[in-house]
């Protein structure tokens, strides 16, 4: 019992949500090329649908998961960029870029790092006095492999712009006639361009075939040369599975020594009436989501996840293996899977957030804020989001904050004599915490800056015994 319970702790230290600080990506040292095209970048809109960080990385010998984001806003990391690539010159036309995605990931296995980037945009044209018309819309992915593939995420970004901009070149002189006109306000609505296309795939009747490329699929294209094949449906035993098949499809031989065998390299295969996509050698049913398709596949464990299995077998033997299967999710398990039409990148989908009363909670960012003892005792420090009061701060307290809105920017300000604000989008995946206090009895205005979470939970614990929350 003494080592089961010690495994109990092992499995509770490796596998907990690690506390630690969000990445920062900077482009400033990256730069791009003049490209060959007649226009300039005079302005950056932000569609994002998430605003709250580019993507999930890991970190540390244990490939802890932790946010990625830009060290600073996304018009001051692209523009520098983009007007390197578009510069203003006689007779050049202004041009607006819409960033509808951008967003990193990373896979880890036991022998690889991929890093992953996508990028899905707008250039608009300028028409009229308040007007704006879709002149091009691009979006690609890139992947590569490597060690501590993080550092890789600034030149991809880089990479997938270069990208982007090099279609300019290829525009016609004349706009496509009847583009319609948009106003500022559908602009950062992020009506039409990007998300509106759609492809051969969503518009005409599925075509039976191997698709040997994401291309292929998107075309309704699948490879003629392949001859027959079938596809095997299996029914699959674990409960979490109930009503679905393991899927084989084979390519049939015509003689007898060799009746089938598996088909192996493909993207994906249809007989007309199912599209299954081939996704970590297995192969799953595609829907229409929307503008894009889901799948439902088997979950990809965490690496701290693996990390536990390892050392609980490696410590406690068949015992810490046991544990570590009942209390550990594994990679058989159902995890839902969005593929992005535009760009052909696979993402896991966040589940919704579940109570313990079994109940769906409403998607919240956590935000706390605290201060410390400082030079002021006596002097209460007022909070205010987007210009409501929120609560008072003294010494040794804090206040809990939650935000609801992924798009739409926090405003968030601490007074004392006089006002200091922070305008973010909070991290909808982690905690964000905040210190404000007075570094001298003669200041005005309290400092406000982010802390490190394990910083910040220390403090909250602290204070959490001496108050209630506001």
């Amino acid at each position: 019992m003494r080592y089961l319970l010690a495994g109990c702790g092992l499995v509770l230290w490796l596998s907990s949500a690690a506390l630690a600080q969000t990445v920062e990506i900077s482009l400033a040292g990256q730069t791009l090329a003049p490209v060959t095209a007649p226009f300039h970048v005079e302005r950056l809109v932000d569609a994002r649908p998430d605003r709250t960080r580019l993507g999930k990385v890991y970190r540390g010998l244990d490939n802890r998961p932790v946010s990625a984001n830009f060290s600073h806003s996304l018009t001051d990391e692209l523009m520098p960029l983009l007007r390197q690539a578009l510069p203003a010159g006689p007779g050049t036309r202004p041009l607006l870029v819409r960033i509808h995605t951008l967003s990193i990931g990373e896979t880890i296995r036991p022998t690889s790092e991929t890093a992953e980037a996508e990028l899905v945009l707008d250039f608009l044209e300028p028409v009229g006095s308040d007007g704006y018309r879709v002149l091009l819309s691009t979006g690609d992915m890139l992947e590569n492999k490597g060690v501590d593939v993080t550092r890789r995420h600034a030149a991809n970004i880089q990479t997938l712009l270069e990208q982007s901009i090099r279609q300019l070149s290829t525009l016609p002189p004349a706009p496509v006639p009847d583009t319609p006109v948009l106003t500022w306000d559908q602009v950062q609505a992020g009506q039409d361009g990007a998300p509106t296309v759609r492809y051969a795939v969503q518009t005409g009747p599925l075509q039976k075939g191997v698709y040997h490329t994401f291309e292929e699929f998107r075309n309704n294209t699948p490879s003629q040369d392949d001859g027959p094949f079938e596809i095997e449906k299996t029914p699959r035993r674990k409960k979490e599975w109930a009503g679905t098949f393991d899927i084989q499809p084979y390519y049939l031989y015509l003689d007898a020594q060799h009746p089938r065998r598996p088909v192996a390299k493909a993207w994906g295969i249809s007989d007309g009436q199912t599209m299954y996509i081939r996704y970590r050698n297995h192969y799953f049913p595609l829907e229409a989501a929307g503008p894009d398709y889901s799948f439902t596949g088997f979950r990809n464990p965490e690496p701290d996840e693996m990390m536990t299995r390892a050392a609980m077998g490696a410590a406690f033997g068949l015992a810490g293996a046991a544990l570590a299967a009942a209390t550990l999710p594994d990679g058989s398990l159902p995890q839902r899977y969005e593929l992005h039409l535009t760009t052909g990148r696979v993402v896991a989908h966040s589940l919704p957030t579940v109570g313990a009363d079994g109940f769906v909670r409403e998607d919240t960012a956590a935000v706390y804020l605290y201060r410390r003892p400082d030079s002021q005792p006596t002097q209460a420090v007022t909070v205010q989001v987007d210009g409501r009061q929120v609560g008072e701060l003294l010494p040794g307290s804090y206040l809990a904050l939650s935000w609801r809105d992924r798009r739409r920017e926090m405003n968030l300000c601490v007074r004392g004599q006089a006002e200091t604000c922070k305008v973010f989008v909070p991290d909808f995946a982690a905690a964000t915490y905040l210190e404000c206090g007075f570094g001298s009895s003669t200041e005005a205005a309290p400092t406000l800056k982010a802390v490190p979470p394990k910083e910040g939970v220390f403090y909250l614990k602290k204070f959490r015994s001496r108050q209630r929350p506001q």
